[in-house]
């Protein structure tokens, strides 16, 4: 039997600087959603005909992966967090602006009666790609009847800002230390599936309070194979293109670690 594509995604996490330390943003999918339903994972999704579109010519990613993943990023970042990861000129977007679009604009984004592009143009401003950092790419095994290719990107929650779930993919939200939520997932209280898990267990192990975040470009990542029951198998120092064949990107300049998940 032929193997199903994987469908491009992408996903953020999203940290912050907390008093105890860092901590990252989560939500709990709607179990009516066909990706991670009823998990607690990382704002992301799908990739739309809207993140390829021409209006997006003039902006090129820092690095791989390919800038339909970026810009997914950014999107559905706002769509299920409500952060805007923007740019106006050299500088982020003010907080009053943001404020702003957030209210005029997020809801139909999400009815699907205006583009991501046509906001972010109408306001002047552009994705924040610069303050963003690839982490990791992940893979569905090819005899899963619903396979994803997601890129996971790491940013830093716009100062100010308010993050909230959209009550639609996303019914709940919250704030946790990446080392707590993963105690709450070994107890049974949160579930979290085998990518949530081992990218919070990244992110807990990079470095110590406030300086994790910036510390995990620097953290030297090996790929990690994975079941789907998420038990351990095999720590694989192999490169990106002896596990799966070829990049996707088409480009061998991807800094993150790409998961097979067998």
């Amino acid at each position: 039997m032929t193997p199903v594509a994987p469908r491009p995604s992408s996903t953020v996490l999203i940290v912050r600087d907390a008093p105890g330390g860092l901590e990252i943003f989560m939500v709990a999918r709607d179990r009516q959603v066909d990706m991670a339903s009823g998990a607690v994972v990382f704002p992301g999704g799908k990739l739309d005909p809207d993140d390829e579109a021409s209006t997006w010519d003039e902006l090129t990613p820092p690095r791989a992966p390919a800038r339909p993943y970026w810009l997914a990023a950014v999107r559905e970042t706002f769509e299920e967090s409500g952060l805007l990861l923007a740019n106006n000129g050299a500088h982020p977007v003010s907080l009053t602006a943001s404020r702003a679009l957030t209210e005029a604009n997020r809801t139909p984004l999400l009815d699907g009666t205006k583009t991501f592009s046509t906001i972010l143009s109408e306001y002047n401003l552009m994705p924040a790609l610069d303050r963003m950092t690839p982490f990791a790419h992940w893979v569905t095994p090819v005899s899963q009847p619903k396979r994803f290719e997601t890129h996971f990107f790491l940013a830093a929650a716009p100062e100010g800002q308010h993050a909230e779930h959209d009550g639609r993919e996303a019914v709940k939200s919250f704030w946790m230390d990446p080392a707590a939520l993963l105690a709450e997932g070994a107890a049974g209280r949160q579930t979290l599936v085998p990518p949530t898990r081992l990218n919070l267990e990244m992110l807990a192990a990079c470095a110590p309070d406030r300086d994790r975040h910036a510390g995990v470009e620097k953290d030297e990542r090996r790929p990690l194979a994975y079941n789907p029951q998420g038990r351990r198998l095999q720590n694989h120092r192999n490169s990106h293109q002896t596990l799966i064949g070829t990049n996707s990107n088409g480009g061998g300049d991807d800094p993150s670690p790409l998961f097979i998940w067998v």
